[in-house]
């Protein structure tokens, strides 16, 4: 990366083992109480629901991953996107998941 950085960041869902309402033997929740329901559209404007927790990644131009963090899927993908910076891109690629209100205001005073 010898003229700048770029970052291109990203969330995959990650579906929890047991999403069920049910209770095991001792009466306990087999629900995952760690995990958040993941709610993506896809490019028909279908909605697509999985219950458990979204992988956060920042990679650079070649494919290196240089931070990752995990967040229960209920979480929004734009309170992710400063974990994932680094502070020293000259290029930032995500889709509109991270943006929010004040991202393209905070993108221009930070030259992205």
């Amino acid at each position: 990366m010898s003229e700048g950085r770029i970052n291109i960041i990203d969330a995959t869902p990650i579906e929890a083992a047991r999403s069920g309402s049910g209770r095991d033997k001792s009466g306990k929740p087999t629900k995952d109480p760690e995990a958040g329901w993941h709610v993506k559209n896809d490019n028909r404007g279908n909605k697509k629901s999985t219950y458990g927790f979204s992988l956060h990644t920042g990679v650079d131009e070649d494919g290196f991953i240089h931070r990752q963090s995990i967040t229960p899927g209920n979480v929004h993908d734009s309170r992710e996107r400063d974990t994932l910076l680094l502070g020293d891109e000259t290029a930032l690629y995500a889709d509109s998941a991270y943006s929010s209100g004040q991202t393209p205001r905070e993108i221009s005073a930070a030259r992205y």
